[in-house]
């Protein structure tokens, strides 16, 4: 009767071992596993941002040009466009140009350019970029 009692307890720790050898397993599969989805929810915001820094790079870079073209044809003040979201890969974009003059002896005709990109589905997640530059029309030779 007494190598039955010894065998039960021997029985006893044994699954009692097992028992925190699976626990300590389904552990570090679980940490191993929520790792994983935090990994790939990180790469997925930073993705996305991503993604807006260089759409909002890209309408900045229009927006510039837009601006040199405009004031090279001359009486050109400046504007404000919306880019509908059908246009764009996850929102709308909004680019505003604004142009004032230089005052300034030395360089006459000059003009002060800021332009000023965004682009993002919320408030919390916009994306905006800005530039200025100074520009000077070419002079245009006449045929006098």
């Amino acid at each position: 009767m007494r190598h039955d009692l010894l065998n039960a307890q021997k029985d006893s720790r044994r699954r009692g071992v097992v028992l925190v050898c699976v626990l300590a397993c389904m552990l570090i599969t679980i940490s191993i596993a929520a790792s994983s989805v935090h990994m790939a929810m990180r790469g997925a915001r930073a993705s996305k941002q991503n993604l807006r820094s260089r759409q909002t790079q890209w309408l900045l870079q229009a927006g510039v040009a837009r601006a040199r073209s405009g004031l090279q044809r001359g009486d050109y003040s400046g504007e404000e466009w919306l880019v509908p979201a059908t246009q764009l890969p996850e929102s709308s974009g909004r680019v505003v140009i604004d142009v004032a003059p230089v005052e300034s002896t030395t360089a006459p005709s000059t003009w002060l350019v800021t332009v000023t990109a965004q682009y993002g589905p919320t408030t919390d997640q916009l994306t905006r970029r800005s530039h200025s530059f100074q520009f000077k029309p070419l002079a245009v030779p006449t045929d006098e």
